[in-house]
């Protein structure tokens, strides 16, 4: 009878401790870095470090004369929305990548004659 007691009592102790451990566990944190490419080519945000599991959003401006292609992780695109949400759960390095525009001459030429170009078959 006094075995069992003893059973119980260690039992009931290793659950205490148990879930003293698992509840004063903080969250895993997770840190998401953010850059543009090319360098200088837009504003961006959302840098940080983020608890597991929490909603994150980036955000990407170009500045002018570029253009946001999208949103990019190890050279494959995520999203092509300049703010992108996510669910953080693991470490995240996101590319915000511009793209010059590229702007069409038209000093001196007839647009109605542009439109009259032979199509191709």
């Amino acid at each position: 009878m006094l075995r069992r007691k003893l059973v119980f009592l260690i039992i009931g102790m290793s659950l205490t401790v148990l879930m003293a451990f698992t509840t004063g566990c903080s969250p895993e944190e997770y840190e998401v870095e953010v850059r543009a490419e090319p360098e200088g080519t837009g504003r961006i945000s959302g840098e940080g470090v983020y608890e597991e599991g929490e909603e994150v959003t980036v955000k990407a401006e170009p500045e002018e004369g570029y253009e946001f292609l999208g949103w990019a992780v190890d050279g494959d695109t995520v999203s092509e929305d300049k703010n992108y949400t996510f669910e953080i759960n693991d470490d995240k390095q996101l590319e915000a990548v511009f793209e010059q525009k590229h702007a069409i001459e038209t000093e001196g030429v007839e647009l109605d004659k542009v439109s009259k170009l032979p199509q191709s078959h």
